[in-house]
């Protein structure tokens, strides 16, 4: 029985060191189905609302990206220095995002997207600590931060988790649930002021990242109604990281995500963005799209093929300006640099 429970938390400290090496982006996988309760937007059928007339725009076949006017972001005064505590610096900076400061939306999103990084990697070094001090592992430090034996690759990458822990302390400290729970509003702000980071990361957020969602019901509301702009507002400014997103939404890999939910799986739709995506690839990523191609392809008609190919012909030139995609697999939401 003793052996049994050291194998176990041995693989346990194994998932738990994956999971922190893994932490500081959100990659993607496959999925299976899930229906979380965002209703879908349906391309190609009018909708009475503003967000599905939007989304029209985009996932009508043969439809352009729709051009729209953004919030004028106001300009900023001085931010505070870097490394300032955040809750020092909240207050004032949610103020001036919410009066249309853009840099000061965009400061106010990586810091409290720092933090809430740091709460999540702090959970989860006490898982590891406590399975390898209940496996008589030779790594258990009385401090809360201390190095590691560097004996595999993945405790490498711990390590540079230990680090960001140690470094980021000071700024976090006194942070609270309420400030944590801020994350998803704090994003959005940012996204709607011009921050692509906060767009992208706002687009591709996952129900497990809405701390504070059980209180803030509308909060599912609100992600269907801005995300379809903020999609073309990306599209708009040439964002592959965006693309790639549309793309995994309509194949159905995202399926189970409030992505997924909101743009359901559409084989027109997955083609569109695949070729998009293709347009601008290179070397062994343009081989492995060609091959999704030509499996899109063979669900559709010669028309949805013509149409699909000319949108993605025209988005690229205009808003792409034929920039090379090097996004062979896209990371977002990742630590925010200062």
């Amino acid at each position: 029985m003793g052996e049994q429970r050291r194998d176990r938390n041995r693989r346990l400290i194994l998932v738990a060191v994956a999971v922190l090496a893994g932490a500081t982006t959100i990659g993607y996988w496959e999925r299976p189905a899930g229906d979380m309760g965002v209703r879908a937007v349906e391309p190609g059928h009018a909708h009475a609302d503003a967000a599905a007339a939007v989304a029209n725009s985009i996932g009508h076949p043969g439809a352009p990206v729709r051009e729209r006017s953004a919030p004028r972001p106001r300009s900023s005064t001085t931010l505070p220095p870097p490394g300032t505590p955040l809750v020092q610096i909240y207050d004032d900076l949610k103020r001036r995002a919410d009066a249309g400061d853009a840099q000061a939306a965009s400061r106010l999103y990586r810091e409290v997207h720092s933090c809430a990084v740091l709460r999540r990697f702090n959970q989860l070094i006490a898982l590891v600590r406590s399975a390898a001090a209940d496996n008589g592992n030779a790594w258990q430090p009385e401090n809360a931060i201390a190095p590691m034996p560097d004996n595999h690759q993945s405790m490498k990458q711990m390590q540079e988790v230990l680090d960001y822990v140690r470094d980021n302390a000071a700024r976090c400290d006194g942070v609270t649930d309420a400030h944590i729970a801020s994350m998803l509003p704090v994003t959005l702000q940012a996204a709607k002021l011009g921050d692509l980071k906060a767009t992208e990361c706002y687009i591709a957020s996952e129900f497990d990242m809405m701390d504070g969602l059980l209180d803030h019901p509308e909060w599912l509301a609100q992600y269907r109604m801005e995300t379809p702009a903020l999609v073309d507002a990306a599209l708009l400014k040439g964002d592959w990281v965006v693309v790639e997103l549309m793309r995994h939404a309509y194949s159905g890999t995202f399926a189970d995500t409030p992505l997924g939910q909101l743009f359901s799986a559409d084989p027109v739709m997955d083609y569109r963005y695949l070729k998009l995506e293709r347009l601008g690839a290179s070397g062994d990523f343009a081989t492995k799209q060609d091959v999704f191609l030509a499996r899109a392809a063979a669900q559709l008609s010669r028309d949805q093929i013509a149409e699909s190919d000319a949108w993605a012909n025209a988005t690229f030139a205009r808003y792409f300006n034929s920039s090379s995609n090097e996004l062979s697999n896209g990371n977002i939401c990742q630590i925010p640099d200062d």
